[in-house]
């Protein structure tokens, strides 16, 4: 008889591959949208001769720039609010930050909206300049360098004037009101895409030591006695 052949073991059958993934499609319910960075601020234009030009009628030429620039320049506003900017006690602070209050609502119902950031920029500066007496005796807090390349800030005091540290926040408090103001913040949209990207014209006579404009914001140039001592 002839020999049986063996058999051959059956194949064992490959797991199948998973299937590849396919791409999600992007759709209106998961797409994500990317929002362009606003281009920087303009700057705030300390070259014009602002002892000589009233905003009031030429708000095209305001910027707002950074944090308080410009406060002891912009005319007609610093004389107006100048008078009622104080901050020597608490007391004192909350006196006046409710004056300025009362004068960027004024500022908002007639629309100027440069009046109202000016009012803005007088109690944002109490609370900064009410800090630094705080923290450095007589408010200085910096002196330039011997070579006067440079300047150096002074050590902070060992103990903080309280009284120049509730002034400070009396300011904050302002401050805050100011901020979240709604029409303040639609006539700000409304200026800058009016002025943002508006060359702003030479001017002849326009001569400004800028250098000491943005270090100092003009207190050189303006008494500030009686305001903080």
């Amino acid at each position: 008889m002839p020999k049986a052949q063996a058999r051959k073991p059956s194949a064992v059958a490959k797991p199948a591959k998973p299937a590849r993934k396919q791409p999600r499609q992007a759709n209106s319910s998961t797409a994500v949208v990317v929002k362009k960075k606003p281009p920087p601020a303009p700057k705030f234009p300390y070259h014009l001769p602002y002892a000589t030009l009233d905003l009031r009628k030429t708000p095209n030429l305001y910027r707002i720039g950074r944090g308080e620039e410009g406060v002891l320049s912009v005319q007609p506003y610093k004389a107006e609010l100048l008078p009622h900017w104080r901050f020597r006690t608490a007391a004192i602070a909350k006196e006046s930050s409710q004056a300025l209050l009362a004068k960027f609502n004024a500022y908002l119902d007639e629309n100027d909206f440069v009046g109202a950031d000016m009012a803005r920029k007088f109690v944002q500066m109490g609370v900064t300049r009410a800090r630094r007496y705080a923290n450095h005796k007589g408010g200085k807090k910096y002196q330039v360098s011997a070579d006067g390349t440079e300047k150096i800030e002074l050590p902070r005091a060992e103990v903080e004037d309280a009284e120049k540290a509730e002034a400070a926040r009396v300011f904050g408090a302002v401050l805050e009101v100011i901020k979240a103001n709604e029409k303040y913040k639609q006539l700000e949209e409304r200026h800058r895409e009016l002025y943002d990207a508006q060359e702003i014209p030479k001017m002849e006579g326009d001569e400004v030591d800028v250098k000491a404009a943005q270090i100092a914001n003009g207190p050189k140039k303006v008494s500030l006695a009686g305001a903080g001592e």
